[in-house]
């Protein structure tokens, strides 16, 4: 456990710098709720490494201790990184289905960037 408050800190310290120049002019609901899903789409990938590689380490632990009460502690961790990537996955999907159903998402989707002619009639 005292690795889980290094690790938080080095993500914030990681993060800081994405959140602090994340500068989002909020004038509506739209807005608000557009700036923090694009908040959570940074953050989420990286908090679905991290279980997956606590996931990978508890299933070495499992298999690489003789002791049984190692064993026992290792899959109980197992099972709790299993469900909190189960959890993490299943909010992130509710939250894409509830911006997609509502029309929050305001990126444009078949559209074909336009190029405005800059001469003035000379022909060249």
């Amino acid at each position: 456990m005292k690795y889980v408050k290094k690790l938080a800190v080095a993500a914030g310290v990681f993060l800081l710098p994405a959140i602090a120049s994340a500068q989002y002019s909020i004038t509506n609901s739209t807005s608000l709720f557009s700036a923090v899903l694009n908040i959570i789409n940074s953050i989420i990938p990286i908090i679905i490494a991290l279980a997956v590689i606590f996931i990978i380490w508890y299933i070495v632990m499992s298999f690489t201790t003789n002791d049984e009460t190692k064993r026992g502690t290792a899959h109980i961790h197992l099972l709790y990184s299993v469900i909190g990537l189960f959890v993490i996955v299943s909010i992130w999907g509710l939250v894409n289905i509830l911006v997609g159903t509502t029309g929050l998402n305001n990126t444009p989707t078949n559209q074909i960037p336009n190029v405005t002619q800059l001469n003035n009639g000379s022909g060249i």
